[in-house]
């Protein structure tokens, strides 16, 4: 089973789900269905998917996963909303999540956060915070893939500062770590 995310394709903006709690307090009970449009109310309204046991195997959806997922899902309640894994949401090409943020509890780092969470404006400052990461973004690696995210980082911050947008919501030393790819 693959991680399952809540995407707003009209913001790019994606938040997991909570991976098999999902699947069985959202999917089998038919609140949900991949590919196809979510309704915000019918999630939140959702009772047994708010109220997982209180264990510890249950702390990091009551602490971390469900906390950022009631907040994307209340500030994109309006908006289409879809569900299903990162290829459902987000599209086959394998670079197409660059251009996303995720605002889950474990993100996975792309342009988009290094520019929008991170408030790096320059490509140097974004390579100087992935080479100090273990893991490093998913995307490091592979050249062709660093020259993608490169590209995308650029045209992402060139617009944010054509916008006027403030440097960063979060500071530098509170980032995740890295990607879970």
């Amino acid at each position: 089973m693959n991680t399952v995310y809540f995407a707003c394709a009209d913001c790019r903006v994606l938040v997991d789900a909570g991976y098999r709690w999902a699947a069985c307090e959202l999917e089998t009970p038919g609140v949900v269905a991949h590919c196809a449009r979510v309704s915000a109310t019918a999630v939140l309204a959702a009772s047994s998917y708010w109220a997982p046991p209180n264990d510890s195997e249950s702390e990091w959806l009551t602490h971390q996963v469900l906390p950022a997922l009631r907040a994307f899902l209340v500030e994109h309640h309006d908006h289409p909303l879809t569900y299903g894994d990162v290829e459902e949401v987000v599209g086959l090409d394998p670079v197409a999540v660059l251009s996303w943020l995720d605002v889950g509890y474990s993100p996975e780092i792309t342009p988009r956060y290094l520019v929008d969470i991170l408030g790096f404006r320059r490509w140097s400052e974004a390579v100087e915070w992935a080479r100090s990461r273990d893991p490093r973004p998913w995307w490091w690696e592979d050249s062709e893939t660093n020259d993608s995210a490169r590209t995308k980082f650029q045209e992402i911050a060139s617009r944010a500062a054509q916008q006027g947008a403030p440097d960063g919501l979060v500071g530098h030393e509170t980032a995740p770590s890295g990607a879970r790819r």
